[in-house]
C-alpha cells in the first residue's frame, strides 16, 4: 500500500493544539498532544512546530518586524473587503498608491499600542474593527494585563542630572533596593501583582493582596500601580484608574492621583520619598538646589537605597511603557562611590576548570542580548567571585540538555569555549571599566567598525533571578556606557579611569 502524505499543516490548524497545550493540566495529556501533531508533520515542519512550541524560532521574527506586518494586513484586509479583488498583484500595485501611505503611520500606531497593552488578543480584534483608524489611544487598558514598565537613562552623578534637567520642574526619589512590582487591582475588587518581566506573582504576594485591598479608598474600582517591593511597598506611580488611562498625564497629576486615593501605613505602603525641584530652582548654576539634591541622595544612601531617580514633572513627562527615557534619570550609589556597577550578563558558555578548580567550569563566557538582531554577544570572561559550592551547583546545573553541541548561530563571539550553554541564567557581573575588543562582539560595529566592548577585571556579584536572559543587559546598554566614559581605551594601552552603570531599574 502507498504511503498517504500528511496534509501540510496550516496556521489554523496549529493554534488550536497550542491553546490546548498552555496553562495547566496532566503533562501526560500534553505530551499526547504534542506527539499528535509531530506524526502530522511533513519534512521541515517538524523543524519549526519544535521551534513554536519551544518559544524560539529564530528567523527573524521580532516584533519590530511582526507589527509593521500586521499594519500591513489590515491595510490590505481592508482593500480587499471593499470590492472584489482581481489579483494580489493587483492589489499590491493600489497598496504602492499615494492613497495608502497612511500605511506607515497605521504601523505606528501598532507598534505604540503594543508597547503598552502587550496582547495580541486585546489589539487584532480592535485592528480589525477600527481599520486604518485605529488610534493606539483607542485600545483601553485592561487591569489584569500588564504594561512594559518605564526605565530610565544612567547618569554619572546628580551634577549631571540636574544638568540635563535645566529649566525643567522635576523630582527626586529614592531608588529603593527591591523588586519592582506593578500591581493591579481588577473591578471584581481581585488583586494580581505582576514582575518586572510581566509575570504574574501574586502568589508570591498574599499579604500585599491583602494589604493593597484594606489601604485604597473606597472610591477606587480599579487601578495599576508601579511600585517596589522591599520591607514594604513603595509606590511610586500610577497608570490607569477607575477606566482612565494616565499614561499621558503628567507625573504631576499621576502623582496626586497616588496621594488622593491611598493610604499611607508605614512599614506597609509608603509613597516614595520625594524631593521636588520647581522649574525656577533647576539649574546648574544654583547652588541651592545642588545642595539639597546632594543631601537627598546622602539621605538614599543612608536608607540601603540604590540611589536616587530623577523625573520630568510636567515636561515630558508621561509613562512612556517600555522605552529608557531621558525623563527619567538615575543616580546610583556605587557610580558615585566609584565603586563601579554592574552588568547583568548571560552565562553562554565555559571552559574546564584547572587546578584547584579541575572539575568545575571556569571561566565561564558571558554575553549581553542585541533585541535587535536576536542575537547573545560575548562581553568578557569571568572566573573571579564564585564560592566552591557555586561552582559545584553550576556543575550540576549546566548539564544534559543546558550543554549544546555546538556553537549555535545566534551567539556571537570569537571566543571558543569548551562547552556551550543554553541561555538559562542572568549574573551580575562587576568590572573596572570597558574597553574595545578583538575577540568579544558585544555592541560590534557601533562604536567600533570592527571591534566589540569588553569589560576589564569582571567579577561574579550575583545570580538574578527575577530576569530572563532576554532582559539581560544589551549592547546598546554597553555601547551607551562607553561613550559615557570620559576617555576611550583600546587593549590595554590607554587606561580608563571612569566607571561603569548598566544594570536595570
Amino acid at each position: 500500500m502507498a504511503k498517504v502524505k500528511p496534509e501540510l499543516l496550516l496556521i489554523r490548524i496549529i493554534i488550536p493544539f497550542v491553546c490546548a497545550i498552555s496553562g495547566g493540566g496532566s503533562a501526560g495529556r500534553r505530551k499526547i498532544l504534542v506527539l499528535h501533531l509531530i506524526r502530522s508533520c511533513r519534512e521541515m515542519e517538524m523543524k519549526f512546530l519544535v521551534r513554536t512550541l519551544v518559544r524560539n524560532l529564530r528567523i527573524g521574527a521580532m516584533m519590530k518586524t511582526i507589527l509593521p506586518a500586521l499594519a500591513h494586513a489590515i491595510v490590505l484586509h481592508e482593500k480587499c473587503s471593499t470590492g472584489p479583488v482581481v489579483s494580489l498583484e493587483g492589489v499590491k500595485s493600489q497598496l504602492q498608491n499615494s492613497t495608502f501611505l497612511f500605511e506607515q503611520s497605521l504601523s505606528t500606531e501598532v507598534t505604540e499600542a503594543y508597547n503598552v497593552i502587550p496582547n495580541m488578543d486585546l489589539l487584532v480584534p480592535s485592528l480589525l474593527c477600527e481599520g486604518a483608524t485605529f488610534a493606539a489611544s483607542s485600545l483601553a487598558m485592561v487591569p489584569g494585563t500588564p504594561i512594559p514598565p518605564m526605565l530610565a537613562r544612567i547618569t554619572n552623578g546628580v551634577t549631571q542630572a540636574l544638568k540635563l534637567f535645566h529649566g525643567r520642574a522635576f523630582t527626586c526619589e529614592y531608588k529603593y533596593d527591591g523588586q519592582r512590582a506593578q500591581i493591579h487591582r481588577l473591578t471584581d475588587g481581585s488583586v494580581q501583582i505582576f514582575s518586572r518581566q510581566m509575570k504574574d506573582s501574586t502568589s508570591r504576594f498574599p499579604d500585599l493582596v491583602n494589604m493593597i485591598k484594606e489601604l485604597c479608598n473606597s472610591e477606587v474600582a480599579s487601578f495599576i500601580l508601579d511600585a517596589e517591593v522591599d520591607i514594604c511597598v513603595f509606590v511610586f506611580d500610577i497608570m490607569f484608574c477607575n477606566g482612565q488611562r494616565l499614561l499621558d498625564n503628567p507625573l504631576r497629576q499621576r502623582r496626586s492621583y497616588i496621594h488622593d486615593l491611598f493610604q499611607e501605613k508605614p512599614a506597609y505602603l509608603e509613597l516614595a520619598q520625594q524631593l521636588t525641584v520647581e522649574e525656577d530652582e533647576a539649574s546648574i548654576d544654583n547652588s541651592s538646589t545642588l545642595h539639597r539634591m546632594s543631601s537627598f541622595f546622602e539621605k538614599a544612601c543612608q536608607s540601603s537605597c540604590e540611589g536616587i531617580m530623577l523625573k520630568t514633572l510636567d515636561i515630558d513627562a508621561g509613562y512612556s511603557a517600555s522605552k529608557r527615557c531621558d525623563s527619567w534619570l538615575k543616580v546610583k550609589r556605587d557610580y558615585v562611590e566609584g565603586l563601579g556597577d554592574s552588568l547583568d550578563l548571560v552565562p553562554i558558555g565555559a571552559w574546564y576548570g584547572n587546578g584547584r578548580k579541575a572539575g568545575w567550569y571556569s571561566p565561564f563566557l558571558m554575553a549581553c542580548y542585541n533585541p535587535e538582531s536576536e542575537e547573545f554577544q560575548s562581553v568578557c570572561r569571568v572566573m573571579s567571585g564564585f564560592s566552591d559550592d557555586f561552582y559545584k551547583e553550576m556543575k550540576e546545573f549546566y548539564s544534559g540538555e543546558k550543554i549544546l553541541p555546538k556553537k549555535p548561530v545566534y551567539y556571537k563571539t570569537d571566543e571558543q569555549p569548551e562547552l556551550w550553554f543554553t541561555a538559562e541564567q542572568v549574573w551580575e557581573i562587576q568590572g573596572a571599566d570597558l574597553t574595545l575588543s578583538p575577540v568579544h562582539h558585544a555592541a560590534i560595529g557601533t562604536v567600533h567598525p570592527s571591534r566589540g566592548i569588553s569589560v576589564r577585571m569582571p567579577r561574579h556579584i550575583r545570580c538574578v533571578p527575577d530576569r530572563s536572559p532576554e532582559d539581560c543587559s544589551t549592547a546598546a546598554d554597553v555601547a551607551s556606557m562607553f561613550r559615557a566614559q570620559t576617555r576611550k581605551m583600546e587593549g590595554s594601552t590607554v587606561r580608563v579611569v571612569t566607571k561603569f552603570i548598566v544594570h536595570g531599574e
